[in-house]
């Protein structure tokens, strides 16, 4: 197997990852019709942003991985070490949006009190369509920029 299939293939695992993700999270909200306790809400939330935090650690800690084999299999090569570190600051930058992107939602969830808000399930559904949506585009923006990347590796 070359080295841009497998890098396309770890691409392809990584996006469908985040889009499991957001789609179980939206599925979810999706089938709720009992009101939560407040007690249920919060934990549900606080799972939600350690799987969606422990994610984004493991995609830090692959691109770390996959710089240092870049690392190896070019003989530190000068030109691949300036590229190295850009693909690093670049997916640092990726790596921070979803941070704040996720903090961002989780926020909103547990600011979304079910035991205070009479319509939360109505308030939800929209919130959710919406983000979904974002996320999915942000996922495919990456997709794009990492099919970039292994087009670039490639030459």
């Amino acid at each position: 197997m070359d080295f841009s299939k497998q890098l396309t293939d770890t691409f392809k695992i990584w996006s469908d990852t985040q889009t499991k993700m957001v789609e179980g999270v939206t599925k979810v909200v999706q089938e709720l019709t009992t009101q939560p306790t407040a007690t249920t809400w919060g934990d549900t939330i606080d799972r939600w942003e350690r799987v969606s935090r422990e994610a984004r650690k493991m995609q830090s800690d692959w691109t770390d991985l996959w710089i240092r084999g870049i690392a190896v299999t070019t003989n530190n090569s000068q030109q691949m070490a300036e590229w190295a570190r850009q693909v690093r600051q670049l997916a640092d930058i990726m790596n921070e949006y979803q941070d704040q992107y996720w903090h961002t939602w989780l926020t909103v969830l547990k600011q979304l009190d079910p035991t205070k808000t009479p319509n939360w399930v109505t308030e939800l559904q929209p919130l959710t369509d919406s983000w979904a949506e974002h996320m999915q585009k942000a996922i495919q923006v990456q997709d794009e920029w990492l099919q970039s990347v292994v087009a670039a590796t490639a030459n």
